[in-house]
């Protein structure tokens, strides 16, 4: 029940995005619009000098149209404006937002399932120093692992190094040699 859960978090989340992202940004966002920029001037108080006018033609970029309100002398201001025509694609940009937070969440249930899966398959741990009896080496024959998984390549490789520490231990305490 808990995996099912786990799994169905990451697909609401997004979900849930997606429907605030698509109520809160309709009108903040354009692909369209003609950017001018100016020089300096002051109106109320506040110094201007790039002009935005949103969902607007190509044709229809131009000083004239974009800048408002326009000063006394509107040839000779529009002459020092260089008006530019932007077009974005918002819904792609939107798309890869979602994919890059999709595989992110992807991930992280990745994760929360491997670390509760490893405590299920991990063997309980022998002393380290066991009070019965002299200390044998285990037989050096390859152990199988038991299946082509991450999860038992992972396994695997602690297992090895567990049998290299345990040989380390056996030089060092028992046979006395520290460099073998």
């Amino acid at each position: 029940m808990m995996t099912r859960c786990t799994l169905l978090l990451p697909v609401f989340w997004l979900l849930l995005v997606l429907l605030a992202d698509s109520v809160s940004a309709e009108g903040q966002y354009d692909d369209r619009r003609c950017k001018c920029v100016c020089p300096p001037r002051v109106i109320n108080n506040v110094t201007r000098k790039v002009y935005l006018k949103n969902n607007i033609a190509r044709d229809d970029c131009e000083c004239g149209k974009v800048v408002a309100p326009l000063p006394d002398n509107p040839v000779e201001f529009c002459l020092r404006c260089e008006c530019e025509y932007e077009s974005r694609n918002t819904m792609l940009m939107k798309v890869l937002v979602l994919f890059v937070l999709a595989v992110l969440g992807v991930l992280v249930v990745y994760a929360g399932f491997v670390m509760c899966l490893e405590p299920l398959c991990a063997k309980p741990q022998q002393a380290a120093f066991p009070d019965s009896g002299p200390r044998h080496a285990q037989d050096d024959r390859p152990r199988l692992v038991r299946s082509a998984s991450m999860l038992g390549r992972v396994d695997s490789a602690r297992q090895r190094w567990k049998k290299q520490v345990e040989v380390q231990r056996v030089n060092v305490y028992d046979r006395r040699n520290i460099l073998s």
